[in-house]
């Protein structure tokens, strides 16, 4: 009979979380050239990130800030951004965010929804090196960070072309659509306790749903169900959209299961140039994020991103 470990999977989680950034660590220091590890200044600390440069490439370059997701490791942002953008001769830079990576487990940061504040301080950062060309500055983000890019956009006008992988309105969709419009009608109703009450004991009844919920929580700071959700509720482009000027492309892959017609209507909210770009099953492409065809999604996202970055800055 085994032994049940009593220890705190949160502790384990940032023993794991050490291991990988050092794994991760090590491979930067292994490209060629080596990647540049750096800290963006950000409001009296340093959010960490690398800048991934391709070889034989001097001089001031474009550069593509790849913006991670919700909950995705480096490593991922590394294999669907970044270094599809370094392949076309552009420079990368990976950061860990608010609540993202070593923001959330090292420091405790927590996810905040004016994402400008973030981007911003990318950009003055990257404005500031002579190995960037400050008038090809792109920002490229996947899953939640659908959100992220259009909201930092709305506010940061300096960046040249963007990408959302894919388009996402409203985060607080992709936790709605599982718990039901009973639920829903009963948060809209004000009923903080009712409403805790039920949750954690749908949570108590069920340990896998309790450990996704955790995990899914854990970077907005949030224990109750109720405020939790309000804050989530927070993380809204609809106001903002129309204040974007900035090229954007949007993905609408088929399936899309977190925030299914959000691309469309990200889209139809838009009132400068932009582009939606679908993926479907019958290329093999759809689904979040579009994980089996990824080779489809560079060819298509970056050949408008590249045509965007030769021609500099919008007027």
């Amino acid at each position: 009979m085994g032994v049940e470990s009593c220890e705190d999977p949160q502790t384990r989680l940032r023993e794991v979380f050490g291991e990988h950034r050092d794994c991760f660590d090590r491979f930067a220091q292994a490209w060629d050239p080596p990647a540049e590890r750096v800290a963006i200044p950000y409001e009296g600390r340093t959010m960490p990130g690398y800048l991934v440069s391709p070889p034989d490439r001097p001089g001031p370059l474009s550069t593509v800030i790849v913006n991670n997701g919700g909950d995705g490791p480096v490593s991922s942002a590394w294999t669907l951004l970044g270094a599809p953008a370094v392949a076309r001769g552009h420079r990368a830079l990976l950061f860990d965010g608010p609540g993202q990576q070593s923001m959330l487990f090292d420091h405790g940061v927590t996810f905040r929804p004016d994402w400008e504040k973030v981007v911003t301080p990318v950009v003055d950062f990257l404005s500031a090196r002579s190995d960037v060309d400050a008038g090809r500055i792109a920002l490229a983000g996947i899953s939640q960070a659908g959100y992220w890019v259009p909201r930092a956009l709305a506010f940061e006008h300096r960046i040249a072309a963007a990408v959302a992988d894919p388009g996402v309105v409203a985060v607080a969709e992709s936790w709605w659509r599982p718990l039901g419009p009973e639920l829903r009608g009963l948060w809209d109703s004000g009923d903080r306790d009712t409403f805790d009450r039920v949750v954690r004991a749908a949570l108590d009844a069920d340990p896998a749903l309790a450990a996704m919920w955790r995990r899914r929580a854990r970077p907005y700071g949030v224990d109750s169900p109720y405020d939790l959700l309000a804050e989530v509720s927070r993380y809204d482009v609809t106001l903002v959209a129309g204040r974007i000027t900035t090229p954007l492309l949007i993905t609408d892959p088929e399936g899309e299961h977190f925030w299914p017609g959000a691309a469309r209507r990200l889209y139809d909210a838009l009132p400068g140039r932009k582009a939606l770009v679908c993926f479907t099953e019958a290329e093999g492409a759809h689904l979040h994020c579009e994980p089996t065809g990824r080779a489809l999604f560079e060819q298509r996202v970056f050949d408008w991103l590249d045509d965007r970055l030769a021609a500099g800055p919008p007027e």
